[in-house]
């Protein structure tokens, strides 16, 4: 069945890749018996318990590394990392021990079946053998090659040197473990040292054609990798930025800071609040004083009205985070004079996730990093049974029914539109005002420059699937609540490349948009300015 579009009618996914396990755990009743088992027949074959033991507990770490779910794997890795700092070189010992009894414990059992002794591979006195028996009579001879088992026995060592020897092998072992250990934390280090952006675009934003040229691009790249390994989990929120001082990033206070314009020291500025996701922020490489507050500012500017900017913009933030942000603020007792919401790319994308990857229940107010915070709790070993799967729907609602293009447009509108209530409450409760945009991005830009176009195969796009989310755009834009402006167009009068994938901009483009939203703005700054 299909809508008068033609797009077709889809039942929801039910195997999302989101999911770790259905649920049941009856199969854990048989993991004592089947390793009783195991442990017997083993020593029945060897005639030696401990290499029974030894070998099924091999058998066990081989069939969990292959054929373990994915949640297992994880808990094993959490396992390893959490023994690692206590014990320098368990690692090492987890990793060797098994492959050793993997190697010698079949090796043994296909010796035995063929009636050879595992420790001697042949009984011709003029054969080599790396392995001697000991024989009937000689208790001192030893048994394995390599070895001196004298001080083990009454005519060994004496208690001098049997304790020289142990001194000489936890030395030795102690040795090794801090040259393993030490390797492991050489490799952690390199590995933390180039962290690639955090939330923001997902290609490397230094071979985008929009910013060619500019000779800070590679540094301002460099310090941008620092800034986004700074996102912490805050309450309520998600994640947000941690302070950092920087030449073309500056946080303080999950605050990045913006361009302060000269009037403000001469007279009371109007102070303005922007709020969005990492096209607010600044990714991908705007700096701080070309963003889009920090042009609107200086277009105020321009007309003699003082305005004080607080760029509280967020990698990943949909607009109902945003809302929970200003109550949370405005409830603390700070109050803005005007507060101005830019949203649209991410919660679209919030919607779609919904409803094909079960990111949150559909329809409901979420968050795109929801699924980080599940999968930690999910790895915790204190909680065994927990899932990455979402949370059950909130309060009383309908079974699932199939994925429609309506159904996807509906929850982005509605979960969007509750935001702006929110937003509009908290205004209303606490006086100031509201602006809400509707951003551009690779979908509503027209025309699309060549160099745009041409990332589409890094976005995942041919011109079936662009044309797709063109015209799903489109629909939600339509549908938009009453009040929201909609500013998709902004990008397009600008030539050449402003995109640096399918919604991040460059400098250009963050002045575009600041005058796309200040002709809507105006009225609104020119009535508070002659307030003051």
């Amino acid at each position: 069945m299909t809508d008068r579009h033609g797009w077709a009618e889809v039942p929801a996914p039910t195997g999302p890749s989101v999911r770790r396990r259905s649920g049941g755990a009856g199969w854990r009743v048989l993991v004592g018996p089947v390793t009783l088992l195991g442990v017997a027949v083993v020593q029945r074959l060897t005639h030696h318990p401990r290499r029974a033991v030894m070998a099924v507990i091999a058998a066990a770490v081989l069939a969990l590394v292959l054929v373990a779910s994915r949640t297992a794997r994880r808990r094993l890795e959490d396992l390893v990392r959490r023994a690692t700092p206590v014990v320098a070189g368990g690692l090492g010992w987890l990793l060797l021990a098994p492959l050793y009894y993997l190697v010698v414990t079949p090796l043994g059992l296909l010796l035995r079946a063929v009636g050879e002794p595992p420790l001697d591979l042949g009984h011709d006195p003029d054969r080599v053998s790396y392995w001697s028996v000991r024989a009937p009579g000689r208790p001192s001879r030893p048994t394995r090659m390599f070895a001196d088992e004298r001080g083990w026995h009454p005519a060994g060592f004496s208690p001098r040197q049997r304790r020289r020897l142990v001194l000489r092998t936890v030395v030795a072992v102690v040795a090794i473990e801090a040259m393993v250990a030490g390797g492991f934390l050489v490799v952690e280090r390199r590995s933390r040292a180039e962290p690639g952006p955090v939330g923001v675009s997902t290609m490397f934003t230094g071979e985008r054609a929009s910013l060619r040229g500019p000779t800070w691009v590679d540094d301002a790249l460099a310090e941008q990798r620092r800034l986004t390994a700074g996102i912490v989990y805050t309450s309520f929120t998600g994640a947000t930025l941690r302070d950092f001082d920087g030449r073309y990033f500056d946080v303080r206070g999950r605050v990045r800071e913006s361009y302060r314009s000269p009037l403000a020291a001469t007279r009371r500025p109007v102070e303005v609040w922007f709020f969005g996701g990492s096209t607010m922020f600044g990714f991908d490489l705007q700096r701080d004083e070309h963003t889009i507050p920090s042009e609107v500012v200086r277009l105020a500017e321009d007309r003699g009205i003082a305005i004080e900017a607080r760029n509280f913009g967020m990698a990943g933030y949909v607009n109902y985070q945003e809302a929970v942000l200003l109550s949370l603020l405005v409830t603390g007792g700070e109050r803005p004079d005007l507060a101005v919401f830019y949203d649209g790319t991410n919660d679209l994308a919030m919607a779609l996730l919904d409803a094909f990857g079960e990111l949150n229940p559909r329809g409901e107010p979420g968050d795109l990093g929801s699924i980080d915070q599940r999968r930690a709790l999910a790895d915790r070993m204190e909680l065994p049974d927990a899932t990455a799967d979402p949370p059950s729907p909130l309060g009383l609602r309908p079974g699932t029914k199939p994925v429609t293009v309506d159904g996807v447009v509906g929850d982005a509108v509605g979960v969007y539109g509750q935001g702006i209530d929110l937003s509009r409450a908290l205004a209303d409760r606490h006086g100031f005002r509201l602006a809400h945009f509707w951003q551009p991005d690779l979908y509503t830009k027209r025309p699309l420059d060549p160099e745009e176009v041409a990332l589409f195969p890094a976005a995942g796009l041919d011109p079936v699937r662009y044309g797709t989310m063109a015209r799903l755009s489109a629909r939600v834009r339509r549908t938009l609540p009453p009040g929201v402006v909609d500013i998709s167009d902004a990008l397009d009068h600008l030539s050449g490349p402003i995109l640096s994938d399918n919604v991040h901009t460059n400098e250009r483009g963050a002045r575009a948009v600041a005058e796309a939203m200040y002709r809507h703005l105006a009225p609104e700054l020119e009535s508070l300015s002659a307030a003051r």
